[in-house]
């Protein structure tokens, strides 16, 4: 019986507003016995359909980011990973509030081991003199994220001496 539409009862209507994001659309089709293209449009009419779409899609635009390997730090235990986690806690502070940032600053003479760090993580982003400093800011909300997640605080304007690794 294609094109008959099934009324959505309150029981499927509050399912999807609890497992919108979390739940794939086949799964939710499946439990409540409609089509993924339902699921999604009754999304959409309740409102829920772009924020994710646009959260899902921020994400993984940020994952293929050309500009830095986003996924550094969810990699395997290595010497090249603990030694980015040693330099990112000496000279680097973390903005979460409204982007989410990496920023690491070192004396001019650290010049070299600042620019190994950035070839570690694959990243171009510009060095900037200022004063007698050199200033990286790397804007990534996976890459910071996946610090954060797997190693823990690290020093921020707000909590400059966080509790150490997890």
């Amino acid at each position: 019986m294609q094109g008959m539409r099934k009324s959505w009862s309150s029981h499927e209507v509050r399912l999807l507003l609890h497992s919108w994001g979390k739940v794939d659309t086949v799964a939710l089709g499946i439990s409540t016995g409609r089509s993924p293209a339902s699921i999604r449009g009754k999304a959409r009419r309740l409102g829920l359909s772009e924020s994710f779409r646009q959260s899902t899609h921020s994400i993984s635009r940020f994952r293929r980011s050309r500009t830095v390997n986003a996924t550094f730090f969810d990699g395997e235990a290595s010497d090249k990973l603990f030694y980015s986690l040693g330099f990112v806690h000496a000279a680097g502070r973390i903005k979460h509030r409204h982007r989410h940032v990496l920023k690491l600053r070192v004396q001019r003479a650290k010049d070299r081991e600042l620019r190994h760090f950035l070839e570690l993580l694959n990243s171009c982003h510009a060095v900037q003199e200022i004063h007698d400093s050199l200033v990286v800011e790397v804007c990534n909300k996976c890459l910071v994220g996946s610090l954060i997640r797997r190693w823990g605080p690290f020093p921020s304007k707000a909590n400059p001496d966080p509790d150490y690794f997890p």
